[in-house]
C-alpha cells in the first residue's frame, strides 16, 4: 500500500508537548487517589475489599482495553478517537470529583480507565503523524517514556500535597484541566493521524513503521499493540505499589483506630 500526503501541523513541538502532557496524566491518574485513600475509605465507610477495588478500578480497564483502543484507532483514525477518549476521561473526572456515592466514584474510575485506553494509542498515532520520519519518531518515543515515568512520580507527590491542604476531590482538577487542554488542541494543533492511500484516495491510519518492515517481521502496526508494549514494565511496578502501599496504610490506620475505639464508620 502506498501512502501519500499526511496531515501536518505548523506547530509540531507545541502539539507534541500537549500530547506528552496528556500521556503523563494517564499515568498520573493511576496514583491519583493512592495517598488520600484512607481518607476516602473513612468518608465512604469502605471495607478493605472495597478500598482495593477502588484502587485498581482505573488500572484494570486502562491496561486491559489498550489493544481494543488501538484497534479503534486503527479503524477510525487517531484524532477522532483521541477526542472521544478525552471526552470520556474528562467527564468521568468531573463526576468523580463531585460525587458523594462510592458506587458512582468507582464507576467513574472505570470510565477514566476506559477513556485512557482509547487515548493512549490515539495519542501515539498522533505523535506518529507529527513525526513521519522514523528517526524523529524514535527520538520522540524516547521522550515519551520519560514523560510516563514523570507522570507516575507527579501522581504520588501531587496527591500527597493536595490532600494535605484541601479535599481529595481537588486532585481531579488536574486530569480535568489537561483533558480540556487536549480537546482544545485537537481542533487547532493536532494532525489527523491519517494518510492518503494513493491507490484510491481514501484516508487510512498512518503506520508506525513501513509496510515493508511490518510484512518482513510478520506483524501488524496496531497502535494498541505498540501502546501496550510501551507501558508494561513501568505499569507493573506502579501496579505493585498501588496494591501494596494503600493496603498497608489502611492496616496501620485500622490498628490505631482499634486502639482508640474508633473506626471508619464512626
Amino acid at each position: 500500500m502506498a501512502f501519500g500526503s499526511v496531515e501536518r501541523t505548523s506547530h509540531p513541538k507545541t502539539a507534541f508537548a500537549i500530547l506528552a502532557a496528556v500521556q503523563s496524566i494517564l499515568i498520573f491518574t493511576i496514583a491519583l487517589i493512592m495517598i488520600p485513600l484512607p481518607t476516602i475509605a473513612e468518608e465512604f465507610a469502605l471495607s478493605p475489599a472495597e478500598v482495593l477495588l477502588l484502587q485498581v478500578a482505573y488500572g484494570l480497564p486502562f491496561s486491559g482495553l489498550l489493544i481494543f483502543g488501538g484497534r479503534l484507532t486503527d479503524r477510525n483514525g487517531a484524532r477522532p478517537m483521541f477526542v472521544a477518549g478525552l471526552t470520556i476521561f474528562g467527564v468521568a473526572s468531573i463526576v468523580a470529583a463531585l460525587t458523594t456515592s462510592y458506587g458512582i466514584l468507582i464507576t467513574m474510575r472505570f470510565l477514566q480507565g476506559m477513556g485512557g485506553a482509547i487515548i493512549a494509542p490515539a495519542a501515539l498515532g498522533l505523535v506518529r503523524a507529527l513525526f513521519p520520519d522514523m528517526a524523529a519518531f524514535s527520538r520522540a518515543m524516547a521522550v515519551w517514556g520519560g514523560v510516563s515515568v514523570l507522570g507516575a512520580v507527579l501522581g504520588f507527590i501531587s496527591s500527597g500535597i493536595i490532600a494535605s491542604f484541601v479535599s481529595w476531590r481537588w486532585m481531579f482538577v488536574v486530569p480535568i484541566a489537561v483533558a480540556a487542554l487536549g480537546l482544545l488542541a485537537s481542533t487547532v494543533l493536532l494532525p489527523g493521524g491519517m494518510s492518503v492511500d494513493n491507490s484510491n484516495g481514501e484516508m487510512v491510519p498512518l503506520p508506525l513503521s513501513s509496510p515493508a518492515t511490518n510484512a518482513r517481521k510478520g506483524r501488524s502496526s496496531s497502535l494498541g499493540t505498540i501502546a501496550f508494549a510501551f507501558l508494561p514494565d513501568r505499569f507493573d511496578r506502579i501496579s505493585v505499589s498501588v496494591l501494596r502501599y494503600p493496603v498497608r496504610l489502611l492496616q496501620v490506620r485500622g490498628q490505631c483506630m482499634d486502639l482508640t475505639g474508633g473506626g471508619y464508620g464512626a
